[in-house]
């Protein structure tokens, strides 16, 4: 038979075996009314049993049924609502995420795909050529590379030149990808 009181009763989480009556009675009930909030089934059953566990563990301050009732519900709205929040927010970090991604695979396949024609654009050039335009792209100066292939930093200027002038007409149709 369920748990059947007036609404004076003393506070049913004060006795275990009343408390446990209660529980069976009024779950499926706090349940319906979490349902009202987050829709699904699982976060409903557990917003009504995390309240059931609130309520147990602050049992000595409720006074009567009927506060255990409106303490109840007020938790289980509580709940539903931050668990409302909760997944507000999770969604705009998953979009931000998948944005962010977005972005990023986008700028490593151009990165990617300019370096190959550059690399490609680079391998016609003269061998010695080729090795002054790598070791620049790594960052050595024109004194540097001198000393390096023991030629004249004049030499390195002009096959500097002479390259970028040959790299530019192999690459003018894709010149705005290096900006980018």
């Amino acid at each position: 038979m369920g748990y059947q009181t007036s609404n004076n009763e003393a506070n049913p989480l004060q006795d275990p075996v009343k408390f446990k009556s209660f529980f069976n009675e009024f779950f499926p009930v706090l349940v319906v009314f979490a349902r009202r909030y987050v829709v699904d089934d699982e976060p409903a059953h557990d917003i009504a049993q995390e309240a059931f566990i609130t309520a147990w563990e602050k049992r000595l301050s409720i006074k009567n049924l009927d506060d255990v009732r409106f303490y109840l519900y007020t938790i289980v709205r509580n709940k539903c609502l931050n668990y409302l929040k909760h997944i507000k927010v999770k969604r705009v970090h998953e979009q931000e995420v998948s944005k962010e991604n977005d972005i990023y695979f986008e700028t490593v396949t151009i990165e990617q795909e300019t370096f190959l024609m550059l690399k490609k654009a680079i391998g016609t050039l003269a061998p010695k050529t080729q090795e002054i335009i790598n070791l620049s792209l790594q960052g050595l100066g024109n004194n540097d590379i001198s000393e390096q292939l023991d030629i004249s930093v004049n030499t390195v200027k002009t096959m500097k030149r002479r390259a970028f002038k040959k790299l530019s007409q192999q690459l003018k149709d894709h010149f705005y990808l290096f900006f980018i």
